[in-house]
């Protein structure tokens, strides 16, 4: 179970953090409630977010994939933006336009911190978070409360911890990966890609050079699930293209009204992904 003490700290991961963050507390939410989203509508500025692992194959199917140093060490994206401006997947109506929902998006309003005081590579507790800044932190009594009358998480919240127990799992699984990556000295700036210039921070795989490892070293990127990433990656990159021109046509449609000639394209590459036999089972 998670930890719901009082905590000041706000959570790592970068662009996802938001400032109304709050951990789930008996003190502070006994008596209040929460709503399921309805709307992407919080994801329309997101750049990019973590992902993990076990959806490596949906990721590399609809979005690039690369690499960016955190807190927590190197790990994989999903990128939904290579331009400044709302990302092509978020429809002006707040309806996700691309082939598959990265993990993560899927338990907004909540998040999930590490703790810190237990050892690392473990199953490791984690402090639950809500965003109160998000709307859906209520005191209606007709939405989902936090706790039942004798102060335990309730059962869709326990729920909500349960995904998180597993999430946090994956991701101590994904960054080993990333770790083993990293000691052979595989990653390298990916400034440009099919012509598109690329953020300075993002990192690729230099494939010459993963080319020239030895056997063994091959073969312990293989036994550890490591060149799954890697090949993730590599196919991902092919979406660079689509994904600017995407952007591009967004930049160019009125921002009262939801483009039907855009959201026809995402579909259309979404049908295409799903007909070349890209998908695999979560």
């Amino acid at each position: 179970m998670p930890d719901v003490r009082a905590s000041h700290n706000q959570p790592p991961g970068g662009r996802m953090t938001q400032n109304g963050l709050f951990p789930v507390s008996r003190d502070r939410h006994q008596a209040r409630y929460w709503q399921r989203f309805t709307s992407y509508g919080f994801a329309r500025e997101l750049s990019e977010c973590p992902v993990i692992h076990t959806e490596l194959c949906q990721i590399a199917a609809a979005f690039p994939i690369m690499f960016r140093k955190t807190r927590s060490g190197i790990r994989p994206f999903a990128v939904f933006s290579l331009t400044a401006g709302p990302v092509p997947f978020v429809s002006t109506q707040g309806r996700w336009l691309a082939s598959y929902v990265p993990s993560i998006l899927r338990c907004y309003p909540f998040s999930a911190e590490p703790l810190t005081d237990t050892p690392p590579n473990t199953n490791q507790p984690f402090r639950l978070l809500v965003d109160e800044a998000s709307g859906l932190v209520t005191d209606d009594i007709r939405d989902e409360p936090f706790f039942t009358t004798d102060g335990t998480l309730t059962p869709d919240l326990c729920a909500v911890c349960a995904f998180f127990q597993s999430h946090t799992t994956a991701n101590a699984a994904t960054r080993r990966m990333c770790d083993i990556i990293d000691k052979m000295d595989l990653f390298k700036p990916l400034l440009h890609h099919d012509g598109i210039d690329l953020e300075p921070e993002w990192l690729g795989i230099d494939f010459a050079r993963m080319e020239a490892l030895s056997q063994p070293h091959k073969l312990l990127l293989m036994n550890n699930n490591a060149l799954g990433l890697i090949h993730a990656h590599q196919v991902s990159l092919s979406h660079c293209a689509w994904v600017f021109k995407a952007q591009q046509k967004q930049l160019h449609r009125s921002p009262d009204a939801e483009s039907p000639e855009l959201n026809g394209f995402l579909c259309a590459m979404a049908s295409a992904q799903q007909l070349e036999g890209i998908h695999a089972d979560y």
